[in-house]
């Protein structure tokens, strides 16, 4: 069976008081599974982990402040929360992508830091889809 990382900046998380955050990625991640197995990556104030189905799991990085659609890029206060915040989101993808067998990654958020082996660049976008 596939299996699908989807990371996004915002999703649904009943520990933090965050419902209504990211219902459109939950919505796309319920639908998904039906087919392939899923795997969410989002944020939270808390790390953890939550099995919704035997092809659903939402793994929840730990971040300073919630929600992130209030750090800029172009405020110094904000690069403190920014730092930690990608820190942490890329330990966790790091350790699904080592351990769960991923074939492809789609990535939802409004910026997306964009790393490879010889590039770096800030994409402002709504989604994107990576190959794996």
């Amino acid at each position: 069976m596939n299996h699908l990382l989807i990371i996004t900046t915002s999703y649904p998380d009943n520990n933090s008081g965050q419902e209504a955050a990211g219902s459109f990625v939950s919505d796309v991640a319920k639908e998904l599974s039906k087919s392939i197995k899923i795997t969410v990556v989002a944020p939270s104030l808390n790390e953890h982990t939550e099995k919704k189905t035997d092809t659903l799991t939402i793994r929840f990085f730990k971040v300073p402040s919630l929600p992130l659609s209030l750090l800029s890029p172009f405020s110094f206060f904000s690069w403190k929360n920014i730092i930690t915040t990608m820190n942490s989101g890329q330990t966790l993808v790091d350790e699904v992508l080592s351990r769960q067998g991923i074939d492809h990654i789609l990535a939802f958020g409004q910026y997306l830091l964009v790393i490879g082996p010889e590039k770096l660049q800030i994409v402002t976008m709504f989604h994107s889809v990576f190959g794996h």
